[in-house]
Formats: C-alpha cells, sequence, structure tokens
C-alpha cells in the first residue's frame, strides 16, 4: 500500500504568470506524480471560475482550496465541500472602506460572483482578467455570502494604513498577495485552515503534505507542510522559510517540485 502524500500549489506566481499558461513539462510532472499515487489539490486566491481550467489542465484528483482558503470545492462532482464567510458587519466595512480610501481598488468575490466596486489602474494591468467585470457594482448588488475580498493600490503604505484602521479585528484576516495586492478572509478561513480541513476528510497528516507558493497567504499553509517550496522570484520571508528554492515558473520551477513529491512516495 502507498502511504498518501497530498501536495497543494498555488497558481499564480508559482504555476503561471499573467496569461502565460503552465509551462508543459510542468503538466507533465503533475501527471506522473498522480500516476505514481500521489494527490494534488490547488491553493489559490482565484475564484472557482479563473481556477477551474488550471485544475483541469493538471487533473487534479482530490477537492481544491479557492478563494484564499475560503472554500474548499471539488470540480468532479460541481460542490462546495466547506466554506468560510464573513460575519455581516462586512458590508458596514466595505461602505467605510469606499468612501475613505478613494485610491484602493475593491473586489468582493461571493461563491457565484465577482463584484467590483471600484477599479484602478494596477488593477486593471495587473489582476487577473477573468476576474475583472465590465461593470462598476455597488454595495446594494452584492447578492451570495461574501467570501473575500481583494484590494489593491498603487501606493503600499495606503493598503497598510487601511489594514490598521479597518481590518485589524481578529474577525478577519488581511494578507498581501503580492506588493500592491491584499487580499481578506474571515477568521477560520486562510489556506491554512483549509489545508487542516484536507487533513482531516483524507486522513493525511499534515507532515505529509507538500505545499508550494510564491505570496504572504502562501506562507501559514507553507509552515504547516513536511515539505516547501518556493520560486526564486518569492518574497525573501518565504525564501528563507521553504525547504526548497526552485526556479521561476516561467522557467517551469515546479516540475522541480512535482518530481521531488512522487519520488518521496513511499510503499507502508
Amino acid at each position: 500500500m502507498i502511504k498518501r502524500i497530498i501536495f497543494l500549489s498555488d497558481v499564480d506566481g508559482t504555476l503561471l504568470r499573467g496569461a502565460s499558461g503552465i509551462h508543459q513539462k510542468v503538466i507533465k510532472a503533475a501527471h506522473e506524480y498522480i500516476e505514481a499515487g500521489g494527490l494534488l489539490s490547488l491553493s489559490t486566491g482565484r475564484s472557482l471560475v479563473s481556477s477551474r481550467w488550471a485544475a483541469q489542465k493538471l487533473k487534479v484528483n482530490i477537492p481544491c482550496i479557492l478563494y484564499t482558503g475560503s472554500v474548499i470545492y471539488d470540480f468532479d462532482t460541481e460542490q462546495c465541500i466547506w466554506s468560510r464567510c464573513f460575519d455581516s458587519d462586512i458590508i458596514q466595512i466595505l461602505e467605510q472602506l469606499y468612501i475613505e480610501y478613494p485610491e484602493i481598488s475593491i473586489q468582493v468575490y461571493t461563491l457565484d460572483n465577482i463584484f467590483m466596486l471600484r477599479s484602478n489602474g494596477r488593477l486593471l494591468s495587473k489582476g487577473i482578467k477573468e476576474e475583472i467585470p465590465d461593470r462598476i457594482s455597488q454595495l446594494a448588488d452584492i447578492h451570495g455570502d461574501p467570501l473575500k475580498l481583494l484590494l489593491s493600490c498603487d501606493d503600499v503604505e495606503t493598503l497598510h494604513k487601511c489594514k490598521e484602521h479597518l481590518f485589524s479585528s481578529d474577525k478577519v484576516i488581511f494578507s498581501f498577495s503580492s506588493t500592491h495586492f491584499a487580499e481578506v478572509v474571515a477568521e477560520g478561513a486562510g489556506k491554512d485552515n483549509a489545508m487542516k480541513r484536507l487533513s482531516e476528510m483524507y486522513d493525511v497528516q499534515l507532515s505529509s503534505f507538500f505545499s508550494a507558493g510564491d505570496g504572504m497567504t502562501d506562507l501559514p499553509m507553507m509552515e504547516l507542510s513536511g515539505y516547501s517550496f518556493a520560486p526564486v522570484t518569492a518574497p525573501k520571508t518565504l525564501l528563507d522559510s521553504c525547504d526548497m528554492i526552485i526556479p521561476s515558473c516561467e522557467e517551469g520551477g515546479m516540475e522541480i517540485a512535482f518530481n521531488y513529491a512522487r519520488n518521496n512516495i513511499k510503499s507502508v
């Protein structure tokens, strides 16, 4: 019998950048890892719609962590099997954010929709194209339970001030996914907490998890894993804490990670 291991992979900056797609040698290595008996999941801030193609391309074989750990979704059955949404007071916080920080773009994610309350140049040039709606929404337009907020601003200090002013409560988790982008999820969400749920669902110890990521939203997940990878382009904090630094996504660095995990699948 093969000892089960789970590999959690971030998407943007780890598997791909922008519209570059996933390197063919990475796809091949992922398939070989699965064929050897490994379990593979995405762990991403992406939405259901924008992550589906990557899940299909890699042929993930267990549910995926989406919306920065606010949802675990099974693409095979098309079911949300676990989620953690904000409390109702998030609407009041959004009202303050909209009025007091006009430089910050605001996207509100629910399971079925993305509502863009405000755009800016940073979001339009660097955001995920599939996640940028065609029109601006009002707060009253939001329906469904908010799962995640994505904020962006050219001035990083403004994002830090916003965090201290509006998102310092222990009811939310505010993390930088990159220098100019921040993600906010509810307490109890996050990639690390969703990872714990997968550990329970599949009866796989956290020490038998492999993970890869390039942003601060990935760090808690990587610290829980038995073994972690970060691309050379990741922030120094991740490079210092990971177990192996791999080449950039443009160079197909995740091939090394998947091959390493495959070589560590053991019979018990």
